[in-house]
């Protein structure tokens, strides 16, 4: 359900899952502002009221598998979208959250019992994790800018490269012995010097690429800038619980999570979907959906879907 305020045109389908603040009759949709029935570009009431810029919301990326036509309908990277501009270009997002960035398909766990799957992956040569790690450095570098910071949120896909590293022999899987060696020794020396807080990913895409600057997030942790919270990325919930949509609307709080890589709004949960093509993990059905979230100065969240490589009409 598009829109067209004053020439400009809206969201694909963003829905305008709030309706604006009922005080003031004002609405944050997209790049644009409206009150008292005046349309103007967001940039200039966030400069003339001296606000933070938007929140742009990413739901799981699995770099290794990201869609193409997402990538440059949010980013200015690879072709841009037809007679428009990117999402980062238009609204100028003071940060961008990023959930499951890393896939690790490379070394996932789900993997290790499937001998056919892994002659699968070497002959495709996609069982390097050196290669992984870089692509995903890669692209975050390639997307980071001095104009907003990066989040990398605490994921589950985090959790397969810590279980690759605690769980299994190097001596086994020669073609990443570097990876794993260097990596473990780090953490040694991490705790040594009195940090208990290492993330193994986070040091591996460091070293993997430099320029890659970016904030990791914590689960315990809070993330908001606004209204919603960011530290979730959905598979876990509240007091060790599974991550439900039924968990954290108990919680009452504003969410903003990711992980089922299907977008939808419950209440004060937003699910954001996922930018990636249909990875090889997934062997069932599924209702995979691209989209994205933007959190307006306000508050309010618009989840907009991305369509062949539109994020608006």
């Amino acid at each position: 359900s598009g829109s067209l305020l004053d020439g400009k045109p809206g969201s694909v389908l963003s829905g305008n899952q709030h309706q604006g603040n009922p005080l003031t009759g004002e609405l944050w949709d997209l790049d644009v502002v409206v009150e008292n029935g005046v349309v103007r570009d967001t940039s200039v009431v966030i400069e003339e009221r001296k606000l933070k810029r938007p929140v742009l919301a990413i739901g799981c990326v699995h770099a290794r598998f990201l869609n193409a036509k997402c990538v440059s309908a949010i980013w200015p990277l690879g072709e841009a979208p037809s007679d428009d501009i990117s999402v980062v270009e238009a609204i100028d997002p003071s940060e961008q959250i990023l959930h499951d960035v890393f896939d690790g398909d490379s070394i996932s766990p789900h993997n290790r019992a499937e001998p056919f799957k892994n002659i699968e992956r070497e002959m495709d040569e996609a069982d390097d994790l050196a290669s992984e790690l870089k692509l995903t450095a890669d692209f975050i570098a390639a997307i980071g800018s001095e104009r907003r910071n990066t989040w990398i949120i605490e994921s589950n896909h985090d959790r397969h490269l810590d279980r690759y590293l605690t769980e299994t022999d190097w001596k086994k899987n020669l073609k990443n012995a570097e990876s794993f060696l260097a990596i473990n020794l780090a953490h040694v020396r991490s705790l040594k010097e009195g940090n208990r807080n290492f993330s193994a990913l986070s040091y591996a895409l460091r070293l993997a690429n430099p320029a890659a600057k970016f904030i990791k997030s914590q689960m315990t942790e809070s993330l908001k800038f606004f209204k919603a919270y960011y530290q979730l990325h959905g598979d876990k919930g509240s007091n060790g619980a599974p991550g439900s949509n039924t968990n954290f609307k108990r919680m009452g709080l504003d969410i903003a999570a990711a992980h089922d890589h299907s977008p939808s709004k419950h209440r004060q949960l937003t699910r954001l979907g996922c930018i990636i093509d249909t990875p090889p993990h997934a062997k069932s059905s599924n209702t995979l959906g691209h989209s994205i979230g933007i959190e307006q100065p306000d508050g309010s969240m618009q989840l907009v879907i991305l369509v062949d490589g539109k994020w608006r009409a």
